[in-house]
């Protein structure tokens, strides 16, 4: 199983937090080092509906997305999570992985470990951790398989809209994905712990 965690360089202390995390039930991260929208001043030119145009770094959290799935289509694996670097980890992380995994079904492209604004969404279980909700936000946690990443990449586009809205309306649809209810792994700006500076 390969582990990335898309980061800033600029903000060093998000990394540390995500190595601190996957140092505590020895996993190994491959970091990757997305853009910072704020200072390389991207700005998206398509507004995402009538005259409203998402800021710098949901544009910018958005390409850092395609790169990682960039690099893991490179390097190969057949099963992979993308993380971004404010997850947190379950103290039983190890123990309730393995049993989550050993419920994936071989059709599944996506899992999600983290999920918000599900409750009104429709719902079917599948196994005891896993749903079918149609459709989940939130991108903390990513499990993928490989096939999943030639739609990813052709539907998440143009980047003026935050990347799990892009997932929700055109990616998800051409996938067949699963969500961990209730989540697995939890977001530390989502719970107010770090702050969201970089959405600026």
């Amino acid at each position: 199983m390969k582990y990335y965690c898309i980061t800033l360089a600029e903000t060093p202390e998000r990394t540390e937090h995500a190595q601190a995390q996957a140092a505590k039930h020895g996993i190994d991260l491959d970091f990757i080092y997305g853009i910072f929208g704020k200072e390389m001043q991207i700005k998206s030119e398509i507004p995402m509906h009538t005259d409203y145009f998402v800021n710098r770094g949901v544009t910018a959290l958005v390409l850092s997305w395609h790169i990682a799935w960039q690099i893991a289509w490179r390097e190969g694996h057949e099963e992979f999570v993308i993380f971004e670097d404010d997850f947190i980890l379950p103290d039983n992380f190890s123990e309730r992985w393995e049993k989550i995994r050993s419920e994936i079904p071989d059709w599944c492209d996506l899992v999600y470990l983290n999920s918000c604004c599900t409750t009104e969404k429709p719902a079917k279980k599948e196994t005891e951790n896993l749903w079918e909700i149609k459709y989940p936000l939130c991108t903390a946690a990513i499990w993928h398989r490989r096939r999943a990443i030639p739609t990813l990449q052709k539907y998440t586009r143009p980047a003026n809209t935050p990347v799990d809205i892009l997932l929700e309306w055109y990616a998800l649809p051409h996938l067949r994905t699963l969500t961990v209810v209730p989540h697995f792994v939890s977001q530390a700006t989502q719970e107010g712990k770090m702050p969201s500076t970089i959405q600026m």
